[in-house]
Order: C-alpha cells, then sequence, then structure tokens
C-alpha cells in the first residue's frame, strides 16, 4: 500500500472514529432524561420510610375496620412481602429499558464496516 492510500485510509478511520464517538455522545445525552427518571423510579420504591408508612396506614386500617390485632398482623405481612416482590430488579429494568432503544450498536457498526472493505 502507498504512503498516500495509508494517509487517506488513516484519514478516513479518524473520521469514522469521530462519528462513532459523536454517535455515543449523542446516545449518552438522549438517554440521560429517561436513565435518570428510571433510576429515581427504582430508588424510590426502595425509600424504606415510605415504605413503613405504608405498611403502618395499611395495617391501622385494617385494625380501624374492625379486624382483630393478629389477622392484621399477617396480612401486613403478606403485603410486605408481596410488595418486596414487585419491587423492580435494576438489571431486569436497565435491559428492558435498553432493548426498547435498540439501535445499532458498536458492535454492528463495525461489522457493517469490515463487510464495506
Amino acid at each position: 500500500m502507498t504512503s498516500e492510500k495509508q494517509e487517506e485510509r488513516v484519514r478516513s478511520e479518524i473520521y469514522e472514529l469521530r462519528e462513532v464517538f459523536k454517535a455515543i455522545s449523542e446516545f449518552l445525552k438522549d438517554i440521560r432524561e429517561p436513565l435518570e427518571h428510571l433510576m429515581n423510579t427504582f430508588l424510590g420504591s426502595m425509600d424504606g420510610g415510605k415504605l413503613a408508612k405504608d405498611l403502618a396506614a395499611f395495617y391501622k386500617a385494617l385494625v380501624e375496620s374492625g379486624m382483630d390485632e393478629q389477622t392484621a398482623k399477617q396480612w401486613t405481612e403478606r403485603y410486605f412481602n408481596e410488595r418486596l416482590k414487585l419491587m423492580p430488579n435494576l438489571s431486569e429494568l436497565l435491559s428492558r429499558f435498553f432493548m426498547g432503544r435498540r439501535e445499532p450498536g458498536l458492535r454492528e457498526l463495525v461489522e457493517e464496516r469490515e463487510r464495506e472493505e
């Protein structure tokens, strides 16, 4: 390969790399707000203070409606366990979030470039 062709190839690769970094930068800007919302939702569901208040209110409502304390306690424990089961799994949330926004990844772009050469 001649020196000019090598320089042209290097320039081309530099340009492509800049475009990749530009795309990554834009992608990160695009996902920042939804990702922050997702994290706030996840962390909010794990807030012990809110959960404790919710459980106390649930128990109180059962007792005030005439349920005996032992049964109210059992129902509150069940309610607590169900709430724990419903808490989102962060890795599952992130994978679903990114699968819904699936765009060609870096691997796909590199493979496409290799096929073009």
